[in-house]
């Protein structure tokens, strides 16, 4: 493998490849093994990027997240119980949001294996640093992504759902990312859900997940009001959806 090939192989992890060099490509992994595993090297350095991006940012975000769960949980708390005194309550969210926040860091994850060395883990440092935009964020194309793997390595997914009842009360639904509110759908997700499983079914119907909110919801993104609609109807979403908001008024004549 030369210098040119790995230059090939970052181009196609940008996404900067057309469709005649991704052809020439995957034609010369065919004829070449050695191509062909450089491709499987790439497939785990962008794992690597991802992966050790989001525990550097695991702990940051999670602490805001539960931040910001305290204090819905302390305002409910407020109104259910007016007679309670207003301390006490805010006292109660977040030594609970405290509780729950150091069970989460002590929730065991899955490591990968020793990371390749030499030439490789040059590559791999090329890649953390396309992948990780400015102001150390992920770049948009991966940070729905990557939302979702946080969630999942954390086991947050199935606690929101079970533990925690803030979507009661009438919150109001706020629609995210602008567009039309009937391309949209605002939902929880089943405790069974998987990363694994949200892509291939996103990604089957060309949609788009962000979230979650402060209740724990997360808002599907389709490109039309059709489009919505076959996602939630397709069978892999009664295994992934727990429940969904109430759509627009304007929209139900579509649902």
């Amino acid at each position: 493998m030369s210098d040119r090939d790995d230059e090939r192989m970052l181009s196609l992890f940008r996404g900067e490849l057309d469709a005649e060099a991704l052809d020439a490509l995957l034609d010369d992994a065919e004829r070449d093994p050695a191509v062909a595993r450089r491709l499987a090297d790439w497939q785990t350095l962008a794992g690597l990027a991802v992966d050790e991006h989001v525990e550097a940012t695991r702990e940051s975000a999670f602490a805001a997240f539960h931040a910001r769960l305290g204090q819905a949980e302390a305002a409910q708390s407020s109104q259910a119980a007016q007679t309670a005194r207003p301390d006490k309550a805010a006292s109660d969210g977040v030594d609970g949001s405290a509780t729950k926040r150091r069970g989460l860091s002590e929730t065991p994850e899955a490591r990968r294996g020793p990371r390749n060395g030499g030439g490789l883990g040059r590559l791999l440092a090329r890649c953390r640093r396309w992948l990780v935009g400015e102001g150390g964020g992920l770049r948009p194309a991966l940070t729905t992504f990557a939302a979702a793997v946080v969630l999942a390595q954390a086991g947050v997914i199935g606690w929101m759902l079970h533990d925690r009842d803030l979507a009661q009360g009438g919150a109001s639904v706020v629609y995210r990312g602008g567009g039309n509110p009937c391309e949209q759908a605002v939902v929880s997700l089943a405790p069974g859900a998987t990363v694994d499983g949200l892509m291939q079914w996103l990604g089957l119907h060309n949609a788009t997940m962000l979230g979650p909110d402060e209740n724990g919801r997360f808002t599907l993104i389709a490109s039309d009001p059709a489009a919505l609609r076959a996602l939630l109807a397709d069978p892999q979403a009664s295994a992934l959806v727990a429940s969904r908001q109430t759509a627009p008024a304007t929209c139900a004549a579509g649902h």
